[in-house]
């Protein structure tokens, strides 16, 4: 990481990972608890699902890509991509390539 330039694409992304990735670890930790009912499982995953809804256009409050600082502009991206896994190239639109990478985690 010491290779990457300061709020470059790498960094960016990586930011983003880890908060999406900090919201499936929460997910998989309320659902492992134990006494859990079917209940407790669709409660957590609508919590799941509202979170990643939060991060669609914006970074998770509180999170590692919140606190990055970046010139990129990230809110308002219009852009919508029909086929989730596609090829992510580095010539593509940060915004577009971020916003593909929540929507394909909330299609899960």
């Amino acid at each position: 990481m010491k290779l990457w330039e300061a709020g470059a694409q790498q960094e960016y992304l990586t930011a983003l990972m880890m908060d999406l990735l900090r919201l499936f670890e929460k997910l998989q930790k309320d659902c492992q608890k134990s006494l859990t009912t079917l209940c407790d499982i669709e409660a957590a995953k609508a919590c799941a699902v509202a979170s990643l809804s939060l991060m669609e256009f914006s970074p998770f409050p509180g999170g590692k890509e919140e606190n990055l600082n970046t010139d990129t502009d990230v809110v308002g991206d219009t852009e919508s991509r029909q086929v989730y896994n596609s090829l992510v190239t580095s010539r593509r639109n940060l915004t577009s390539v971020r916003t593909e990478i929540v929507r394909s985690a909330k299609a899960i």
